[in-house]
């Protein structure tokens, strides 16, 4: 009976470990599959990551390219309104210009006529001089 015993020990023991490496080879695919879902997981990831950073660098060229038009744009006007300012500036130069000159003629008109009129006055004072002495003596 003993070894009977032992037979049917041995034939539990292997139906325990049977139904244990049956367990196990069970587990050892769920681990596999839930590996598999992960890296599969892990890919699709990967492969959405790539698809945004594609996408954000088609926006950065956009954005780049897009200012890049408006600074271009921008310049044009500065430089634009830069030679309109110049051009005003050169019209305004040229009428003070013309009204410098004109107060300088001016001025120096009424100098001529101050310097004629000083002539005048000292001729007429010498004349009156000259001519009042010939008046004192035709009148004594």
């Amino acid at each position: 009976m003993k070894i009977d015993q032992k037979v049917d020990l041995l034939t539990q023991t292997a139906a325990d470990i049977k139904s244990i490496l049956a367990v196990h080879d069970e587990k050892i695919e769920q681990h596999e599959r839930k590996q598999d879902d992960i890296f599969s997981l892990i890919e699709q990831r990967r492969n959405e990551m790539a698809d945004d950073i594609k996408e954000l660098h088609s926006r950065i060229t956009t954005v780049q390219r897009e200012l890049s038009t408006e600074i271009n744009a921008t310049e044009t006007r500065i430089v634009a309104s830069i030679a309109e300012i110049k051009d005003e500036l050169k019209v305004d130069q040229e009428y003070h210009n013309k009204k410098q000159r004109s107060l300088e003629d001016r001025i120096g008109d009424l100098e001529k006529w101050r310097y004629i009129l000083l002539g005048a006055g000292i001729a007429g004072g010498w004349l009156l001089t000259k001519f009042g002495n010939m008046f004192e003596i035709v009148v004594k």
